[in-house]
């Protein structure tokens, strides 16, 4: 037969409690902020890596200024008339160049400079007004120059006028466009030159044997 201290209990013995339990929180709380916490980890990550791919993209395209191109399309010559002694009396050439804007913002673009040269002396020069070729398009400029015939003959002489008849006339010509282009924040100036070697037949005053090569100089506004 027990006796009451054999029934009573071990007073060092008490019933596990969870942190739940004595921290007064309902069971699971602390396992739901846990995962929580997570969670918004995992989307501030990926919020973070698509802002990256989204940045980097743009500094790919949009935001990646890019050469504007210049093409000489057509050139023409006309009223050449010769007269002796005098020889060219008069020579008018017409230029039609084409801006190209690849870039995704406007290129603004100042009065463009044309010449044309016979053996290293400037014949004539005209200038093209001002304008801006929109984004990726291609814009059309139409220069009509009138050369100075006296500086033609000053070169070949006299004596070889008559030899001009029936050889062709080596010229050179040279364009100038200046602009800028603004990509948010960040503005640059763009300088495209276009120079073309041809040559001019006398008689019918057609241009032949041209090749154009272009240079692009591209810097930053500060």
């Amino acid at each position: 037969m027990s006796t009451p201290d054999q029934m009573r209990p071990l007073s060092g013995r008490t019933n596990p409690t969870s942190s739940d339990e004595e921290s007064g929180s309902p069971p699971g709380l602390g396992r739901q902020k846990s995962q929580r916490r997570r969670r918004a980890l995992i989307i501030a990550a990926t919020v973070i890596v698509l802002l990256a791919v989204v940045i980097t993209t743009l500094a790919l395209t949009v935001f990646k200024a890019r050469d504007p191109e210049l093409t000489t399309k057509s050139l023409t010559f006309s009223g050449m008339q010769f007269g002796f002694p005098g020889g060219v009396l008069n020579l008018t050439a017409t230029t039609v160049v084409s801006v190209k804007n690849p870039n995704y913002v406007s290129f603004v673009y100042d009065k463009s400079t044309t010449s044309i040269s016979y053996n290293g002396t400037v014949i004539g020069e005209a200038l093209a007004p001002a304008g801006s070729a929109p984004a990726r398009r291609t814009m059309q400029l139409s220069v009509t120059v009138n050369v100075m015939t006296d500086r033609i003959m000053g070169n070949v002489g006299l004596l070889a006028a008559a030899a001009l008849m029936n050889s062709p006339l080596h010229m050179s010509s040279e364009t100038v466009v200046e602009g800028r282009i603004r990509l948010g924040l960040i503005r640059k100036h763009v300088r495209v030159r276009m120079n073309c070697d041809f040559d001019v037949a006398a008689l019918d005053q057609q241009v032949r044997n041209m090749v154009c090569k272009r240079n692009v100089k591209m810097s930053k506004i500060v």
